[in-house]
């Protein structure tokens, strides 16, 4: 038996460098991923520093792929940072591809290593309802 043929693609979220924001539960406004993940709760809100979009050749990538792989990263930091993303988030939800999350390889800290099992599955439905409103 042969072993399978695997064509690798690694593609950055945009062109230009873009930071984590948050708003905290009583409205401070928090700069960076590692800031952000030192919070004590989850945040009220998250944005990216600047209005930026994908790379040019993202969204047919993710259109041609069978397997599109996330991660490794945190969920909040790495992982709802990408679907922040319209243009990005678009393109996974057009994508008939199977995506597969891979969480942080190494310990979590802060807020990241706190979040409820429920949490997570709160974000990520509330990530596929906004995938599919797209």
């Amino acid at each position: 038996m042969q072993p399978a043929k695997v064509h690798a693609t690694l593609i950055p979220m945009s062109e230009r460098p873009v930071d984590l924001v948050a708003y905290d539960n009583e409205g401070n406004h928090v700069y960076g991923e590692v800031n952000v993940d030192h919070l004590i709760n989850m945040p009220r809100e998250l944005m990216l520093s600047a209005q930026v979009t994908t790379t040019r050749e993202s969204p047919e990538i993710i259109a041609q792929a069978d397997v599109i792989l996330i991660g490794p990263g945190s969920f909040l930091t790495s992982l709802m940072r990408l679907l922040l993303l319209d243009d990005l988030t678009r393109a996974l939800h057009c994508s008939s591809a199977s995506i597969i999350y891979i969480d942080n390889l190494g310990r979590e800290f802060e807020l990241c290593r706190r979040v409820a099992t429920a949490e997570i599955q709160t974000g990520t439905d509330r990530g596929k309802r906004e995938l599919a409103a797209k």
